[in-house]
């Protein structure tokens, strides 16, 4: 249910959604290309292979990726830590946290916030966080995707993916969160699972201007989505040269 909070119009979102109740690896695996996304993924990280890749998003891509960087996994969910222990033993760290924290914390020079992560992003504050946290170390590539709101229409059935590799989603309302940064409370009920939930999209051109306008000294691409067909977009953020 949508509430007030001050002038924000804040979501409340299952909590449950990750402790178990749904296999979300087998979900992952089923709906999405993960080969390919991590592909993508890999074009858009430096070519260095020995380059550590702080990363948050599907564990299995992570575990994709770590076939030619070391990968620092976080994840939120206490379960979803343990299965990715438990799937995916070459990664060489799964972290139990926030992405926003971890970042802040450490130096690592290329960071993947990946696979949606955004989209349990439900303030503007999260995005301040963000930027703070960028800015605390010298970045090399720092890649992030979103769901794009202007693609998200109400009342029609929405696709990700193609051929054998689908999700679909039905928009049931949309709100204005936070102006400034784009970002907006889609409410949706999915078909695998079949449940509503809230997720957070973004106005692709305002949230590029407004990261571009607090992160001097650094460029800000708005490309394709990493999830082929997805109802999205991907920011790669990276210090200019002199």
């Amino acid at each position: 249910m949508p509430t007030l909070a001050g002038d924000t119009l804040a979501v409340s979102r299952d909590e449950n959604l990750y402790s178990g109740s749904v296999d979300w690896n087998a979900i992952y695996r089923e709906g999405y290309p993960l080969e390919r996304i991590a592909r993508r993924l890999a074009r858009l990280l430096p070519d260095d292979q020995g380059q550590p890749v702080l990363m948050a998003g599907f564990a299995e891509v992570a575990a994709i990726q770590s076939r030619h960087h070391d990968v620092r996994f976080v994840e939120y969910s206490q379960y979803m830590v343990e299965e990715a222990r438990r799937h995916w033993p070459q990664l060489d760290e799964v972290v139990h946290g926030d992405i926003l924290d971890v970042l802040a914390e450490t130096s690592a020079s290329c960071v993947a916030i990946s696979c949606r992560i955004s989209a349990n992003w439900q303030q503007g504050e999260q995005l301040t966080r963000l930027v703070e946290a960028i800015l605390c170390h010298p970045r090399l590539r720092i890649v992030i995707d979103a769901f794009d709101v202007e693609r998200l229409p109400l009342s029609t059935r929405i696709v990700s993916g193609s051929g054998r590799h689908q999700l679909a989603w039905q928009t049931l309302s949309r709100h204005a969160l936070e102006p400034e940064w784009g970002m907006h409370a889609v409410h949706w009920r999915g078909e695998k699972p079949d449940r509503p939930t809230w997720i957070s999209a973004f106005e692709p051109a305002t949230l590029t201007r407004c990261l571009s306008r607090q992160l001097p000294g650094h460029e800000v691409r708005c490309l394709p989505p990493l999830i082929p067909q997805d109802p999205g977009f991907t920011l790669v953020i990276t210090p200019r040269t002199p």
